[in-house]
């Protein structure tokens, strides 16, 4: 994680943008995840963000902390804390630098691993594993990879690709990273539990997924 700078420009417009680009599905998929936590859960949410769905954690009784790289995102993250009357852990730290006291139940991983090029995707999946008890559970929304017929493919390259190619221009991420998780959680010693396929319409192709994983180990 090393783009501290253009993250801290877009921390103000992120959630704006996110939510936009998405229709909302961002947004959507991020009050989905609630279901997976319990009160009490230690719950980590790496490359926090705008942290609405941190603040909803909270509110549900979880143990929270946020960790982000950019300074601007963490700042944020605590001023809606404190607006909400919750409190919270906030950590401004590297990825692969960030060493927890102990293992996490839950930790939440949304467009995340989008930011790293395909050499070190792998590796960022399985330092996020790292932070998880055994049994603990990964949450993860994201693009995922193209899926479905040719015009559905061809849609998820198009609609993803005007998206990607403006992050890529601000130094957000690379150009179109197209991954599917499963191997890369497989090597990290995780199953998948569960996924989901978000579309923006209807019976619209695949646009966007979310994945629930367990560490096994």
């Amino acid at each position: 994680m090393s783009r501290q700078p253009t993250f801290d420009r877009v921390a103000s417009v992120y959630e704006l943008l996110a939510n936009l680009w998405s229709l909302g599905r961002v947004g959507q998929m991020k009050r989905a995840q609630l279901a997976h936590l319990s009160a009490g859960d230690r719950v980590l949410y790496v490359g926090v963000g705008p942290g609405d769905d941190a603040v909803a954690a909270a509110e549900l009784g979880a143990q929270v902390t946020c960790l982000d790289l950019s300074p601007r995102m963490v700042e944020g993250v605590r001023r809606r804390f404190d607006a909400a009357g919750r409190e919270g852990t906030f950590v401004v730290s590297d990825l692969f630098a960030y060493v927890p006291e102990r293992p996490f139940d839950v930790v939440v991983a949304n467009f995340l691993f989008g930011c790293f090029p395909d050499g070190r995707r792998r590796e960022a999946v399985a330092r996020v594993v790292e932070f998880l008890r055994s049994g603990g559970r990964l949450l993860v929304a994201d693009t995922g990879a193209p899926r479905g017929s040719a015009p559905a493919r061809a849609f998820w390259y198009v609609y993803h690709g005007l998206a990607y190619g403006f992050s890529a221009i601000q130094g957000l991420t690379p150009w179109l990273p197209r991954f599917d998780l499963e191997p890369d959680l497989a090597a990290a010693g995780c199953g998948i539990e569960g996924r989901r396929f978000v579309r923006l319409w209807p019976r619209g192709p695949v646009t966007f997924e979310t994945i629930v994983a367990i560490r096994r180990d």
